[in-house]
């Protein structure tokens, strides 16, 4: 399951977020510092936890009742067939495909409820429900155990306290915490009885933790078990990894990095000692090349070996640089291994964030985690940030991802449908939008601070520009960008170093135009070919001699010597098109009938209209004005073809074939 949509309201800065679109793999909120960012994930974060929201935590200027159960956070999330299945009887005409709407209120409690307002009950997580319980057994056990010698503080130390701090300490699936419980009812009947007071307590914590055990065994079968939402993991910063530990101080909180590096790299860490010298050399080699790997996939900056050691019944951890180089080349001078504590912060945040998010995201029985980045990657250099986006573009194939940032190389300007703009404004609050392109000039305000920093790397910087008439154009430049660059294995545009800018319009078009001569960057004026396209042209020629009129170019069509009248949506080949205008469409409405399309002679008939190549927008609002749709909303179409496009989706060579001269003459202008 996912979570497709989250509206945050009456949290600190949030009255109103509105529905925020999540996307299936990365969202990234854009703003500057005091915008609402970090109170937007917050209240998401706390959706999964049973705490109430404090009145100091609420939106301030509204008057709240008394019985403190203000909607927070609201969670639209689409059912796998595995929820489904955990609906009682009442609930099962519920489908896979089908969402519900999960609402968190101020006063802790949780409900659910269909998009069409049908409530379906409380929210209840059994594991939750089975830590809270366990934690109550620790803090009695352990006061016990404060308070005797000799076997029952041996026993608690060897038996109890592993499988107890694993459910205190983690956020277990369903297997690993009944797998976990049944470990702790084991070292529970095993209590040696000193006293009367200890006997009580077993006997005591045996019945509750059965009780629960029974609920966990019950989950896929017990038919008000309720659903499980996609878990949720928030990190505002990482616990750097120590340098070593001690096996049996693994499991505190101290050293969570150090235990999920031992279990991403595979290596059983409670069974170590009862190895051979042989078969622990041969683990902990195993386990170095695997983490080696994996880091040096991603860190680019230098390539690193990690070791994994063990001594003593202690592992510990060193790493060094495998040579050090100057341009690129290797002067065959070997480093030692070091701590991690001695090397860079940079390094140090990039390899616990790998190594935590690597153990939160490996979990094939938990899958679709919903993963809470507060300003990540602030201590990594730009190139390190790059290296950062790679990894977090691998883990989001197994979680939905939303991080927050102000940094513009956290941005990925192939992926403009990822960017939501975050921006307080009086008298609403903190809004969130996902039309970048209209926002505050402050939001943008760090991206141009980095100016002359890695040029390219952002979205809206660089040397080398070209110029689109409005948010369509981008959207169907950067689509076919990403598509001849990762499918056609063609970077026709080299996509790297350049820059699309939208400027609302051939009017526009001329001061921005203005603006990049005088900054001396090299750019590309794209305009339809039509009256507007030419007059933007004769006007560039007539009084703007600082604009170079041979960097101005209008849409033609290689088959066509016609050209007059041809916009952007002409090039594709029209079936796609109109396939792209039926699907984004249906996906809005549920009540639109897709439009027909069909070749007659030497044209199209749209609909019935006439179409031969220009104006392919004019004859689908010929056919809207008969069915009284209004004008068609290219914007909407125009993100469907970049989604197509940028995931080689329901697309083939031919559907742009059209855009390979064009694109030809705008990479060699640029």
């Amino acid at each position: 399951m996912h979570v497709t949509q989250i509206r945050i309201q009456n949290y600190k800065s949030v009255k109103d977020s509105g529905w925020v679109p999540i996307e299936d793999d990365i969202t990234t909120l854009l703003g500057r510092n005091e915008s609402g960012k970090t109170s937007f994930l917050e209240a998401i974060r706390y959706f999964d936890e049973d705490r109430e929201i404090q009145e100091r935590e609420l939106y301030d200027g509204q008057e709240y009742p008394e019985d403190h159960s203000v909607p927070i956070a609201n969670l639209r999330v689409e059912l796998t067939s595995e929820a489904v299945d955990r609906f009682s009887r009442a609930k099962r005409d519920l489908a896979p495909g089908d969402e519900i709407i999960a609402t968190k209120y101020s006063d802790g409690t949780r409900e659910l409820a269909t998009p069409r307002g049908k409530e379906l009950g409380e929210y209840v997580d059994p594991i939750k429900q089975a830590q809270e319980t366990v934690e109550e057994m620790w803090q009695e056990l352990n006061k016990l155990r404060n308070q005797h010698s000799g076997n029952y503080r041996n026993h608690f130390d060897n038996q109890i306290k592993q499988p107890a701090n694993r459910l205190r300490n983690n956020d277990p699936n369903e297997n690993q915490a009944k797998s976990w419980i049944d470990n702790l009812l084991d070292g529970l009947k095993d209590i040696p009885e000193e006293d009367n007071e200890i006997t009580d307590a077993k006997e005591s914590w045996i019945n509750e933790i059965e009780d629960t055990r029974d609920i966990l065994a019950r989950m896929d079968e017990e038919e008000d078990s309720g659903i499980l939402l996609p878990p949720i993991v928030y990190h505002s910063g990482f616990d750097t990894i120590s340098d070593d530990v001690q096996v049996n101080s693994i499991d505190s909180d101290d050293h969570r990095t150090f235990r999920n590096l031992l279990e991403i790299v595979d290596l059983d860490y409670d069974n170590f000692d009862n190895l051979d010298y042989h078969d622990q050399n041969q683990a902990l080699e195993t386990a170095g090349g695997t983490i080696r790997g994996q880091v040096n996939e991603l860190w680019k900056q230098k390539e690193v070996d990690v070791d994994i050691s063990y001594r003593d019944n202690r592992f510990m951890v060193g790493i060094k640089d495998t040579a050090l180089g100057y341009d690129g080349e290797s002067k065959g001078v070997s480093r030692t291994l070091k701590r991690p504590s001695d090397r860079s912060k940079g390094f140090q945040w990039f390899f616990s964030f790998y190594i935590n998010l690597r153990a939160e995201t490996n979990n094939e029985e938990s899958p679709n985690q919903l993963i809470l980045l507060d300003d990540p990657a602030v201590f990594l250099h730009p190139e390190g940030k790059k290296n950062w986006l790679k990894a977090i573009e691998e883990l989001s194939e197994s979680a939905q991802i939303i991080y927050s940032s102000h940094s513009p190389f956290l941005i990925r300007k192939e992926y403009p449908n990822r960017i939501r703009v975050v921006e307080d404004r009086e008298p609403d609050g903190t809004v969130v939008t996902d039309d970048f392109h209209t926002s505050d000039e402050m939001t943008l305000e760090p991206l141009r601070n980095a100016l002359g920093i890695g040029l390219g790397d952002s979205p809206f910087v660089s040397k080398r520009k070209i110029l689109v008439e409005g948010v369509s154009d981008y959207d169907i430049l950067t689509g076919l960008a990403n598509y001849y660059r990762d499918y056609l294995e063609n970077d026709i545009l080299a996509w790297d170093e350049i820059t699309i800018m939208p400027t609302n319009g051939g009017n526009n078009m001329i001061q921005a135009a203005k603006w990049v001569a005088s900054e001396e960057f090299s750019y590309v004026l794209l305009l339809d070919n039509d009256q507007k396209g030419k007059e933007v042209i004769q006007e560039i020629e007539e009084q703007h001699h600082e604009i170079d009129t041979d960097r101005a170019i209008l849409l033609t069509k290689e088959d066509d010597e016609r050209n007059f009248n041809i916009e952007i949506e002409d090039i594709f080949d029209p079936v796609f098109y109109i396939d792209c205008v039926n699907t984004a469409y249906q996906d809005q409405f549920n009540d639109f009938e897709p439009l027909d399309i069909e070749q007659h002679n030497e044209h199209w008939l749209i609909e019935g209209y006439e179409y031969k190549g220009r104006k392919i927008v004019n004859r689908i609002e010929d056919a809207f004005d008969d069915r009284n749709y209004g004008d068609l909303d290219k914007i909407l179409v125009a993100s469907e073809i970049q989604d197509r496009l940028t995931n080689n989706r329901d697309i083939s060579e031919s559907d742009v074939e059209g855009f390979k001269r064009i694109l030809g003459q705008v990479r060699n202008l640029t």
